[in-house]
């Protein structure tokens, strides 16, 4: 059979295409984007745990050992109120018991500058109101020296004298006398106005009944 040149070449032409033609690809959908994981929520500060301690030595310097646990120093903090020493029969000096107990009274007093204090001077009543008045004063300028000395400004210390008009205990007793041999140092007290009169009263009972001077032994 005879084939016509223009069928041939038609042919080959359409052979060729077929055999070049390449698949058509599928689109793929594109992914989401990632999701953002939630932030975290912002840490709470937490306050510190309070330090054990069996002394104030072990606290900072502007705390206390309250409690076995170091606490922060106050205004009219309890543990800071009062503290109370005393003394050797007509003495005016310190015990090394008495220096550790004020210095807790120091150490309050400086952590609160704003602070004051009364030193109040104490004794029994063996002795003339003058003399006694006297010694209470030393026995409290005792305390408030030694309180200077540990770092207490002088401005934040008052110092007044009792004598022998506000006693703890009153009867004629060794165990008594030693209980009103003391100073103590309050914290925010002011000196008592009504004690003034009865140091007169007594001082004038006492001239009264010695005709001139007289020396007596005094707590």
């Amino acid at each position: 059979m005879r084939i016509q040149a223009p069928s041939l070449a038609l042919c080959l032409f359409t052979l060729a295409a077929c055999s070049h033609a390449q698949p058509v690809a599928k689109s793929e959908p594109a992914p989401p984007p990632p999701v953002a994981a939630p932030a975290p929520p912002p840490a709470v500060a937490q306050a510190p745990s309070p330090t054990a301690c069996t002394s104030d030595d072990q606290c900072a310097a502007s705390e206390l050992c309250d409690g076995s646990r170091c606490v922060a120093i106050t205004p009219g903090m309890q543990a800071c109120a009062v503290e109370t020493v005393h003394f050797d029969f007509d003495r005016a000096d310190l015990s090394p018991a008495d220096r550790t107990l004020l210095q807790r009274s120091a150490r309050c007093l400086e952590a609160v500058p704003s602070d004051r204090a009364l030193v109040d001077g104490d004794c029994d009543e063996r002795g003339t109101a003058e003399y006694n008045v006297a010694l209470g004063f030393r026995r409290a300028h005792s305390v408030a020296s030694y309180l200077e000395g540990l770092g207490v400004n002088s401005s934040q210390l008052s110092e007044v004298s009792y004598g022998e008009e506000i006693p703890l205990c009153k009867e004629p007793e060794e165990s008594c006398w030693a209980m009103n041999r003391r100073a103590g140092v309050t914290r925010g007290a002011t000196p008592r106005s009504d004690v003034a009169r009865l140091i007169r009263a007594d001082e004038q009972r006492d001239r009264a009944a010695h005709a001139g001077p007289q020396a007596k032994a005094d707590p």
